[in-house]
């Protein structure tokens, strides 16, 4: 597998996970022309500032809640930050996949079909992560109120990343059953 080449392709699909996004870099970048201008940087950094926020705003939300009286409350954060991470995966998956319909221009370039598709789920993750890097602080919090020691820290980010793999497994088994019922309509 070729990283570089997977690399490139990442730069490319990014741009597809979020179209309204691209769309305010391009009438930004229309106003007030660079020379050296990437979009798919200056997607990369909106996407790394909407994580940014999301989390400074929901680590001063989750500080002062005691999760051991309330762990209702827990769950429903739990919950919520999923299905929401979940909607942006599958959305994001849909218009990388589909609405992109740039498969047919790599069919002729020496492109191996899992390093698009790689490249393709790698793409999506910056949207995914916007809604589940808050359940990191929330993990931490909550461990650390319930265990009380640094045992917390690495079993927030094993649920963590146990949340990524699942909210994408479920978007792509989402995009799959879209892709099924896509096929039957005439």
């Amino acid at each position: 597998m070729n990283w570089s080449t997977i690399w490139e392709l990442i730069k490319i699909n990014i741009l597809y996970s979020n179209p309204q996004t691209l769309t305010a870099i391009k009438r930004k970048q229309a106003k007030h022309p660079k020379e050296n201008f990437k979009a798919y940087k200056s997607m990369l950094r909106q996407q790394a500032f909407l994580i940014l926020l999301f989390s400074v705003i929901y680590i001063s939300m989750f500080i002062g809640i005691d999760f051991n009286h309330f762990p209702g409350l827990f769950s429903f954060y739990i919950a919520t930050f999923f299905v929401m991470a979940t909607i942006t995966a599958f959305t994001s998956m849909y218009t990388i996949f589909y609405e992109s319909n740039d498969v047919k221009l790599y069919v002729h370039l020496p492109i191996k079909s899992e390093e698009l598709y790689i490249a393709k789920i790698i793409s999506s993750l910056g949207m995914e992560s916007v809604f589940l890097v808050p359940l990191i602080s929330l993990f931490i919090i909550a461990f650390w109120q319930m265990l009380g020691n640094v045992l917390a820290i690495p079993l927030a980010l094993l649920l963590f990343f146990i949340l990524l793999v699942s909210a994408n497994a479920f978007a792509l088994y989402l995009k799959c059953m879209d892709w099924k019922n896509h096929l039957k309509k005439p």
